[in-house]
């Protein structure tokens, strides 16, 4: 087939005339006329014009145009598309030429949007972001992923877009002149709109949070909060009211269980460092008094407590003090634990129940 223009012979496939640069259609139909093909002299000389834009490899006046043009400063050969170098800018061959991009693999979907594909980039950018904000146990594979993954496939995904881009933009431009530097105009990179865009995604990540876009409040908040506020302001009461010599043993911590019903009942239980072990504490509200705290278990009268049993036994009360020390513990780790639990209920918005389960630390509860 030859050129519609020139009459220059075209290889199979090519759309574009590597003399001229004007764009053939396969379909169009046109009479093949043999016409003198003119050398590389007669080009520069009598068409000293940007028309002769294929020749550029060849001819160090028309490189100098292209580079006008945004074009890359390496010589691009015969087989180069000068429509998507142009598109591209200056990075061409270095997207062109290796199969993995180091920048689309540290920004991932902010790189697309910067390389102006702002549909994938965006809706790539917000779907791992409600993935990573809704399923958090996946948030490290998903962002490894798409890291990998664009660093990758990205070279690949650009040029067949840009392929698509100029080949739309040749189809539309009679002039090859023109359709360069709407190529240029159109492509090259864009800074500011990933900007935009990543900072409107952290609103939106931000808002999330807060439950503000359809996340429904959990059905407890309110009885939550209450719970939290109570037990904080218990435990400092039953602590501030330890007898001074206890006290003189460092505060670890501070469990506070709330005991649900129509009347709620508090138990507090306080974790010290006792000259290098832990001592545990456990107060029950009294419900016959409001305000009073009943110790119920102390893991430092343990070893009293056995050995007056080996000697005589122990009495109900006591002995259900010592059974109730043993186990302070063990308790305390299953609170924590419980405590954590429930607290990521709540950040799912998936509790069913009020939290029952707090943990206080020294400074909370020095504060």
């Amino acid at each position: 087939m030859r050129c519609k223009n020139c009459g220059n012979q075209l290889k199979e496939g090519e759309k574009f005339c590597t003399l001229c640069g004007t764009y053939n259609d396969p379909k169009d139909p046109f009479v093949e006329k043999p016409v003198k093909v003119p050398d590389e002299d007669d080009i520069i000389e009598e068409n000293d014009d940007i028309s002769d834009i294929n020749e550029f490899s060849f001819n160090k006046k028309l490189k100098e145009k292209n580079k006008d043009l945004g074009l890359v400063d390496e010589e691009l050969t015969m087989n180069d598309d000068p429509y998507v170098a142009s598109y591209i800018g200056e990075d061409y061959k270095w997207i062109v030429e290796r199969p993995f991009n180091i920048y689309a693999l540290l920004l991932s979907w902010i790189y697309f949007i910067y390389r102006k594909m702002y549909l994938i980039g965006t809706i790539g950018l917000f779907i791992t972001g409600l993935i990573v904000r809704f399923i958090p146990i996946l948030t490290i594979p998903v962002i490894v992923l798409v890291m990998i993954g664009s660093g990758i496939f990205f070279n690949k995904i650009y040029l067949k877009v840009v392929e698509k881009k100029v080949n739309k933009i040749a189809a539309n431009v009679d002039s090859p002149t023109d359709a360069m530097e709407k190529c240029h105009d159109k492509g090259g990179v864009n800074v500011w709109m990933p900007l935009l865009v990543f900072f409107i995604f952290l609103v939106f990540m931000f808002l999330t949070f807060f439950r503000i876009f359809g996340r429904p409040k959990p059905k407890y908040w309110r009885e939550n909060s209450y719970n939290q506020a109570n037990c904080k302001r218990i435990s400092q009461l039953v602590y501030k009211n330890l007898d001074e010599k206890i006290k003189a043993n460092p505060l670890e911590s501070v469990a506070c269980i709330v005991n649900p019903g129509a009347n709620k009942t508090y138990s507090i239980y306080i974790k010290l460092d006792a000259y290098g072990t832990s001592r545990y504490i456990y107060y029950e509200s009294d419900q016959s008094k409001s305000g009073d705290y009943i110790l119920k278990g102390d893991t430092s009268y343990i070893t009293e407590l056995e050995e007056r049993e080996k000697k005589g036994g122990l009495a109900t009360t006591d002995k259900d003090f010592l059974d109730t020390s043993k186990e302070l513990s063990i308790k305390y780790s299953s609170f924590k634990d419980d405590s954590d639990f429930e607290d990521k209920l709540i950040f799912k918005g998936k509790d069913t129940k009020e939290k029952t389960h707090y943990v206080f630390t020294r400074e909370e509860i020095d504060g």
